[in-house]
């Protein structure tokens, strides 16, 4: 829907334009006002949030920290066999303890290209783009890799008006 407006003088251009906001800063009229103090808003908010989030973040590092201590012991002390399993007790808790895990990585990746075959090796290898960016220079990089632009992930800050 388009509206027109006839315009008799200046003083009347220069209070549309104030109304409408101009170039760079969004007026009160401004259709993208109420967006940007929505979004000040939530960003004051979050502000004041963070630093009890920051205290509470710390103190779960700190939690975590001893937890992975503990369990560590445990796994080491629980069970001669690393297939072993089963169920230990404390005086207020139980714990279930599980088989070690197994963890697997290639060893030889000559002979798993001989074995594969080219083709079967690139269609399933995979690699870092932080690697690639220390071994490979700009030109090179341009040639194999990718980059694409996602106008979701633009970076937004606000700030209270003055």
């Amino acid at each position: 829907m388009a509206v027109t407006i006839k315009v008799q003088d200046k003083s009347e251009i220069d209070a549309l334009k104030e109304l409408s906001g101009n170039g760079a800063e969004a007026g009160a009229g401004s259709n993208l006002a109420p967006l940007i103090d929505e979004l000040g808003q939530i960003d004051e908010e979050v502000v004041n949030l963070q630093a009890s989030i920051d205290e509470t973040v710390k103190k779960i590092a700190q939690y975590n920290a001893r937890a992975k201590e503990l369990r560590e012991q445990l796994a080491d002390a629980a069970y001669d066999s690393p297939d072993e399993s089963g169920i230990k007790q404390g005086q207020a808790y139980i714990a279930d303890i599980g088989t070690a895990s197994r963890s697997r990585e290639v060893t030889d990746k000559k002979r798993l290209l001989e074995i594969l075959g080219v083709e079967q090796f690139l269609a399933l290898a995979s690699f870092k783009l932080g690697d690639l960016d220390r071994y490979l220079t700009e030109p090179q990089r341009d040639e194999v890799i990718e980059t694409k632009r996602d106008r979701t992930k633009r970076t937004i800050k606000t700030r209270r008006k003055a």
